[in-house]
């Protein structure tokens, strides 16, 4: 089974990230184990409304996600797509998912990502990683675990050290 780090930790992940050439042979009952792309999310989903939770989605780092903003409530995970790992759109992506639209689920990037850019990745809002064949999860994790304070902010932590040191002193900031 893969795995993938997911808040903090290595898990095994069962889900499949469906290509658009993929979703045609699902049965329904698997949708909720798959992440579908946006354009069939958007055609098979959007318009239901019967109160039960939508299946997992993933976006291009170019696809408009806000036609997901009326539905984030009810999605538990979406995963970002990376085409290359030099494309920095998909950290974008994830700070406008968190910070602009409120979303609170599962947020996993994938594609073309490197270990070494899990401290980014997590400071954009990333709470799960499916690192491509060939990088460490051990590598990406030992990362995360030991990277320390830093004087930019991040979506998980918007105070940076020196906003603290006027807190401190009694400044206004």
């Amino acid at each position: 089974m893969p795995r993938i780090i997911k808040d903090g930790g290595i898990v095994e992940d069962a889900a499949l990230i469906l290509g658009i050439e993929d979703v045609d042979a699902l049965a329904d009952d698997a949708d909720r184990r798959c992440f579908l792309p946006l354009s069939y999310w958007l055609d098979r989903y959007a318009d239901r409304n019967d109160g039960s939770e939508y299946p997992h989605v993933w976006v291009g780092s170019h696809d408009p996600t806000e036609s997901l903003t009326p539905h984030l409530s009810k999605i538990a995970a979406i995963a970002v797509y990376f085409e290359r790992f030099s494309d920095g759109t998909g950290f974008s992506t994830a700070a406008h998912l968190r910070e602009v639209c409120g979303y609170k689920g599962e947020l996993r990037a994938f594609g073309h990502i490197l270990a070494d850019q899990a401290i980014a990745l997590r400071r954009c809002g990333f709470n799960a990683m499916a690192l491509p064949e060939g990088e460490s999860l051990d590598t990406a994790l030992s990362l995360l675990l030991t990277a320390g304070l830093s004087y930019q902010g991040s979506i998980y932590n918007p105070r940076t050290p020196f906003k603290f040191r006027f807190q401190e002193a009694g400044l206004n900031d």
